[in-house]
């Protein structure tokens, strides 16, 4: 009786490469629950900081200041997301290689 499929690969190999592919997705989902937390935190002091802001009436520029933190960190957060995603995917591609 044959088996109706056949790995190549040795248990062992198996076993190292699907640690490592979840190793890749973990450290993805790291990065991104990271960038996350980091964002809501700068909504959470924008709201803060606009309610705090009404008693003086300059809640324009705790807006504007808001925006441009926001157009410095989020191009940063964008390419560490890139980064993390593109080992994500070679470490997939690796795996499946074996």
């Amino acid at each position: 009786m044959s088996i109706p499929f056949a790995c190549h690969r040795s248990d062992a190999a198996n076993a190292t490469g699907l640690g490592d592919a979840l190793a890749a997705v973990l450290a993805f989902q790291s990065e991104w629950a990271s960038i996350l937390l980091r964002r809501s935190d700068r909504n959470f002091e924008l709201a803060a900081d606009l309610a705090a802001s009404l008693e003086h009436g300059d809640h324009l520029e705790v807006l504007s200041d808001h925006v441009m933190f926001a157009l410095a960190e989020i191009p940063v957060e964008a390419t560490t997301i890139a980064a993390a995603g593109d080992r994500m995917v070679s470490t997939f591609a690796a795996v499946l290689r074996t």
